[in-house]
């Protein structure tokens, strides 16, 4: 086996996995949280969780959201991807 192959199959994926373990605090950018999808998130949840919004959209959200920018995006099943304001549960407007 070449020098090439070892370091695309052994040294690569460690690479990868060591580049994004977890994104930063407050984000959550892609599928699994980051490059690695280990499904790790930055920060620590306090002792009292609990709901604080919640979002109806006109179809079913098949897939994992994307939270960055204190802005949660989600795809929906009515054909439209929705912006929503962490804080308080808003909905955004994307053209802008």
């Amino acid at each position: 086996m070449s020098l090439v192959a070892l370091c695309f199959f052994f040294v690569f994926p460690l690479y990868l996995a060591n580049a994004s373990m977890t994104p930063p605090s407050g984000t959550w950018p892609m599928f699994r949280g980051g490059p690695a999808l280990l499904g790790l998130a930055g920060g620590t949840l306090g002792k009292d969780v609990s709901l604080l919004w919640s979002y109806k959209t006109g179809g079913p959200v098949k897939s994992s959201a994307a939270v960055v920018g204190g802005k949660v995006f989600i795809g929906s099943g009515d054909q439209h991807v929705h912006a929503i304001e962490i804080a308080g549960g808003r909905k955004l407007n994307l053209s802008t």
